[in-house]
């Protein structure tokens, strides 16, 4: 990979305020066999039997058209959850996309994205294993188990294996593109590659998504420009949003940029249809777009992704003349300059995270951040600083009940409190801290509290060992029968 690719690394590196685990580098070994000839004795040879080649192992029958969660047979401590377009049923080398979500919940971007897949006749299967705080060690166990499940019992083309991920889950989704030499191409939303020991040896596609409200969508931007210089077939789509897996409509971009992929390739037929409708849609959505670089990011998705299937010199000459003009490069200064100040803000902030400043300052702080900005692009930028300000707060609280430090965790679960009042993960936190200076009753009112905000990881609440004391209490059964009532 380019020197450009291994300056983002470094730049990431320095720039997050907790680092990947480091990955072991992985070698290919490569077996020789050798070739075997058959000489002649002079005596009649005797005509060799052909042994046919061994039956292929059956599939298993499974439905159609709903998701089903499924034990993974090499690994039954692994599940995921699987979704099979109609299709399946008549037609087995359909496309399969991996999905990794940060929080192990496998179904989730399945019921966000099952239209899709039943509109491009892709198979989706959802890891229910994978999640934040996984060792790289056992990401790669999981990756490798759902690949060989897949291989084992469903039917599909191996030429069209695509990674999908969220956040923590993106570093997944890239991981096992980049090193497992089966993956085509890679869905990254609101996160991207692990950290890297070694250059990129395996050939893969790859599009992001983040919001602009993303507090990873610069982490996004440089890895893009990364990629640039290196041979990945790539692109970046920016959408209104926050930080976290885009909605369906953002999300087919995603599918019809591994679709057009494999016609390029010709791995499917062209569909003239299909390229038709995505060029009057987006022409449509560029006659309402006013802003010059907006207007150049829709031109250059077009380019991207339609090069190789149809005319895209108009799209070229249009982003040429929105490149020359004064309008653009104004608004392109203003965009690099709230940028800059926005990562001087977040180290800054970061830093002083680790002071003693009081919380009536850090209220004051936050105000001022979820006040309106002087641009749009201003007040984005603000929300990404507070979403990046919450993530420091959970890391450092974390951190502090790790080291049971609990003076510490109080500290940084107020300031956690103060940036983002809506997360359910600090009142779960302040439960933890409660039950372990044996304060059953106030462990069980932040829980309750906690549940209220929206917390719905209950298997996680009654397997924490910090909650052995209060499992048994009534409220505390409440709290978790409330969590099976909304699971139905």
């Amino acid at each position: 990979m380019k020197i450009f690719l291994r300056i983002y690394f470094i730049c990431e590196y320095l720039r997050e305020t907790f680092s990947a685990e480091k990955r072991r580098t992985y070698s290919i070994v490569c077996c020789l066999f050798p070739l075997l000839l058959a000489c002649s004795s002079g005596q009649p040879t005797e005509e060799k039997k052909e042994i046919p080649p061994p039956a292929p192992q059956p599939k298993e029958n499974l439905k159609t058209g709903e998701i089903l969660q499924l034990k993974c047979k090499g690994d039954t401590a692994q599940s995921f959850a699987l979704y099979l377009p109609a299709k399946y049923a008549s037609d087995k080398n359909l496309p399969v996309i991996f999905f990794f979500d940060p929080h192990a919940k496998g179904s989730l971007p399945l019921e966000l994205y099952k239209d899709l897949g039943e509109k491009y006749s892709c198979i989706l299967l959802g890891s229910n294993s994978s999640k934040n705080g996984n060792t790289q060690q056992r990401s790669d166990e999981i990756i490798n188990t759902l690949l060989s499940e897949a291989a084992d019992r469903l039917n599909f083309d191996s030429k069209k294996m695509y990674t999908a991920g969220f956040s923590g889950g993106a570093r997944v989704a890239s991981s096992a593109a980049i090193f497992s030499g089966k993956i085509r191409a890679t869905i990254l939303c609101g996160g991207g590659f692990p950290q890297l020991k070694s250059d990129i040896r395996n050939k893969f596609d790859l599009i992001g998504f983040a919001g602009n409200e993303d507090f990873n969508l610069t982490e996004l931007m440089n890895l893009d420009t990364a990629v640039s210089q290196s041979d990945i077939r790539h692109h970046l789509i920016v959408f209104d949003g926050k930080h976290d897996w885009p909605k369906k409509e953002v999300m087919e971009d995603g599918f019809l940029f591994l679709r057009f992929n494999e016609m390029k390739d010709g791995l499917a037929a062209k569909d003239d249809s299909l390229v038709k409708d995505f060029v009057l849609k987006n022409e449509k959505d560029i006659s309402a777009i006013k802003r010059k670089t907006e207007l150049f990011e829709r031109y250059k998705k077009l380019v991207i992704l339609l090069d190789g299937l149809a005319d895209v010199s108009k799209y070229k000459k249009e982003m040429e003349t929105i490149l020359a003009s004064s309008e653009y490069k104004q608004q392109a200064a203003e965009l690099k300059q709230v940028r800059e100040a926005e990562m001087q803000a977040m180290q800054s902030y970061s830093q002083l995270m680790q002071t003693q400043k009081e919380e009536g300052w850090w209220a004051s702080e936050v105000k001022k951040l979820g006040a309106k900005g002087r641009t749009g692009e201003e007040t984005h930028s603000r929300k990404r600083i507070l979403a990046y300000l919450s993530l420091v707060a959970y890391s450092y609280s974390n951190s502090a009940l790790q080291q049971n430090n609990l003076q510490a965790a109080g500290h940084y679960l107020s300031l956690y409190r103060i940036i983002d009042p809506s997360n359910p993960e600090h009142e779960y936190m302040m439960a933890l801290m409660k039950a372990r200076q044996g304060d059953n009753k106030g462990a069980i009112q932040f829980l309750e509290e906690a549940v209220k905000l929206g917390f719905e990881e209950f298997d996680r609440m009654k397997a924490e060992p910090d909650f052995a004391g209060i499992r048994q209490e009534k409220d505390f059964t409440g709290l978790t029968q409330t969590g099976k009532a909304r699971s139905k």
